[in-house]
């Protein structure tokens, strides 16, 4: 029975390990991003602060243009509807025409 456990333990340490080894692998992966960035950010002789300020400048804009563009697609479909319902109205219009001509034609023939 202790031989058992021993097998389950060991496997479960080399899980623990292999896991541990992928968020240490994470991490030098993302430590090395910034870094990157870092040194960009001081290539444009720029610091954390200054791009944070522009990165957030850069959503404000993103997100007017976003709303801007969203107010244009319903402008238009606003404004296909109402040229539908203008279409439906002019030939509304066209049949109570033709069924006046048709009434006045009816009482001149009584008259």
């Amino acid at each position: 029975h202790w031989r058992g456990q021993s097998g389950v333990d060991e496997h479960a340490m080399e899980s623990l390990e292999v896991k541990v080894n992928m968020q240490r692998q994470l991490i030098e992966d993302k430590t090395n991003h910034l870094n990157t960035l870092v040194k960009r950010l001081q290539a444009r002789d720029m610091n954390l602060i200054q791009f944070i300020e522009r990165a957030n400048e850069v959503d404000r804009m993103k997100a007017a243009i976003e709303e801007r563009d969203r107010k244009f697609v319903s402008r238009e479909r606003t404004l296909e509807n109402l040229r539908q319902e203008n279409g439906k109205l002019k030939d509304e219009n066209l049949n109570l025409l033709d069924e006046k001509r048709k009434l006045n034609t009816m009482l001149a023939e009584i008259n």
